[in-house]
């Protein structure tokens, strides 16, 4: 029988199992729609005015083709609207619930809201115009978000964030945090927020997205002073994210933070990030267990190296540090004051964004632009002096930096 009124629906989600809903009718959700016991509800158009769409405490429950709408977003916020809200407890998590080839749009707050759940899948859906949340996964383990098209969430009044993908947790402890969590090939688009979030996940991959016009494009952070967990061990590889036509002022492409006590980590490589004047955002992060490299920009563009007493500045090849990751790289052209050996040491100092070696580290050899000028070894202290070593010569050429360093 094919489902064309609510009392229809109701009484076919009793049993479960397969259960078709005609297209060619919209049912209205006045009150909650409990899912309770395993089925597939295929089909359907559903419009909830007020408060939550389909509340599900079954594990292997799975909506496909169905298409939900929402109070829309020209009106106040609403807390409870979540258009599928799926929870399980830490006691006893749902497993095997699958969200696939849905449309969902117009929630006053989210639209697919997943927690203590694990082994699920929400992919192939379009998910647009809300107040809240696109998928929010909290607490959950081995849960995949992957091609869907995630877009307009705009801030309003009384609304402070606003998130395509957030990744959080319900209890805030090491043992409730989510992980093993996949999100892949989205298009996430217009989130007035954060495009894709984690708040203080585990293994958390978020590869081959699109993400844009978000003013914080993918924020892997630990939240507020409360929070007692950081994101860790976490992968951002070969997306795409470009600020264009934000609506709201850019803060940054890729953030990757801890609080004081509490540091992140992860593997940050080959992500394409356009538009940004600031391509990164680093608090508190683990150097040593962090890999950041690759990507379209790195992490601290090229700044300035601030001379020392020995050398003057050749304009054509201004003194220069960049940083990606663990990867310091010099570029200058200097040019020694009048003196001898003694006086030749001294080139600048980098800033501590510069990540400064744990001991001297050797840079280069640097030699100066004449045949008969002088050479030196170009090293960095643990206190981020710039420095030439073993200099020979008291010639005025300019001599020529170029080269990089690990940060152990």
């Amino acid at each position: 029988m094919l489902v064309t009124t609510r009392l229809e629906l109701e009484a076919a989600l009793v049993t479960g199992g397969e259960v078709y809903v005609s297209n060619d009718v919209t049912i209205e959700l006045d009150t909650p729609v409990d899912v309770t016991v395993p089925t597939r509800l295929v089909g359907g158009t559903f419009h909830v005015f007020n408060g939550p769409g389909f509340v599900v405490t079954s594990s292997d429950v799975e909506f496909r083709r169905v298409t939900i709408r929402g109070g829309g977003i020209d009106l106040p916020y609403d807390q409870t609207q979540k258009l599928i809200h799926v929870f399980g407890t830490a006691a006893a998590p749902l497993s095997n619930v699958q969200i696939v080839d849905c449309r969902l749009t117009d929630s006053r707050g989210d639209n697919v809201w997943l927690e203590w759940c694990q082994r699920s899948t929400i992919r192939e859906n379009v998910i647009e115009h809300f107040l809240y949340s696109g998928v929010m996964l909290l607490s959950v383990d081995r849960v995949q978000v992957s091609d869907n098209v995630i877009d307009d969430a705009p801030l309003t009044d009384g609304v402070v964030n606003t998130y395509g993908v957030a990744i959080s947790d319900v209890v805030n402890t090491i043992a409730g945090r989510s992980t093993n969590v996949q999100v892949t090939g989205n298009v996430v688009s217009r989130i007035d927020w954060e495009g894709i979030d984690t708040h203080g996940g585990d293994v958390v991959s978020i590869v081959d997205n699109i993400v844009l016009a978000c003013p914080r494009g993918i924020a892997l952070v630990t939240g507020n002073a409360t929070r007692l967990v950081a994101p860790t061990r976490c992968l951002v590889v070969g997306n795409t994210i470009d600020g264009a036509d934000a609506r709201r002022p850019l803060l940054y492409g890729i953030g990757l933070s801890g609080i004081a006590g509490v540091s992140a980590s992860g593997t940050v490589v080959g992500n394409q990030i356009l538009t940004y004047t600031v391509p990164f955002q680093l608090d508190y992060w683990a150097r040593d267990l962090t890999y950041l490299a690759q990507n379209s920009k790195p992490h601290v563009g090229w700044r300035s190296i601030t001379l020392g007493s020995d050398y003057t500045a050749n304009v054509s090849y201004p003194a220069q540090y960049t940083v990606d990751g663990n990867t310091v790289t010099l570029r200058a052209g200097v040019i020694p004051k009048s003196g001898g050996v003694a006086n030749r040491t001294d080139i600048g100092s980098l800033d501590k964004s510069a990540a400064w070696p744990t001991r001297l580290t050797f840079v280069r050899f640097a030699k100066g632009s004449n045949p008969s000028a002088g050479n030196a070894q170009v090293a960095v202290t643990p206190s981020g002096d710039v420095q030439m070593l073993y200099g020979v010569g008291t010639d005025a050429y300019t001599y020529f930096i170029d080269g990089s360093y690990q940060v152990p």
